[in-house]
């Protein structure tokens, strides 16, 4: 009981701790890994969402999770060579064609039934110039040294802070496999 209680105390404290190292910031400070595009397209923003992904097919995609009870949707994308995807994460409750989340993941072994591809994009790279197959020193090189890494078998994954970014809590994680960037998310998580 005692453990538990100090355990408790000191997850508290931490959490204080990466709040606070952020609290007393310039309003318009953002973190090193603050990042909020992927090919054009801006979080939370629908006339990029529109410009890169098309009227038409924001649409159908639109429709097809319409009337749906679900937290969130995610519809995802190949890019041109089809080694690569993209999955746009819209929470429910969010503006029409804009989304909150990105996903990138290599696209072997995938079997989503939803995808479509993005004509005219080789790879998916984010604003800062993540892109997969980034070795991970060059990754902390972009998005700084305030990570968190844990062990999942052979793979590394680095998570970066959760302090609130324009009143939302915002999240970056990488997943790294032989020292090679083979999974990245980022955005704003669902409240």
């Amino acid at each position: 009981m005692v453990k538990g209680i100090r355990g408790l105390i000191f997850l508290i404290i931490v959490f204080l701790c990466l709040r606070g190292s952020y609290a007393n910031q310039d309003p318009s400070f953002k973190p090193p890994y603050f990042d909020t595009s992927l090919n054009g397209i801006v979080l939370h923003d629908a006339k990029s969402s529109v410009a890169v992904l098309g009227a038409e097919r924001l649409e159908k995609i639109f429709e097809y999770f319409r009337g749906l009870c679900i937290p969130d949707f995610r519809y995802g994308f190949f890019n041109d060579k089809k080694t690569q995807v993209l999955e746009v994460i819209f929470h429910a409750g969010g503006y029409t064609n804009e989304f909150s989340e990105f996903r990138v993941y290599t696209a072997k072994g995938s079997r989503h039934e939803l995808f479509g591809t993005l004509e005219g994009h080789a790879t998916f790279t984010t604003g800062k110039g993540i892109t997969l197959g980034m070795r991970m020193d060059d990754v902390i090189s972009i998005l700084g040294n305030d990570h968190q890494k844990r062990r999942f078998g052979e793979m590394l994954i680095l998570s970066y802070p959760f302090p609130p970014v324009e009143g939302a809590l915002y999240y970056c994680e990488c997943i790294f496999y032989h020292d090679r960037l083979i999974e990245f998310s980022f955005g704003y998580e669902y409240p």
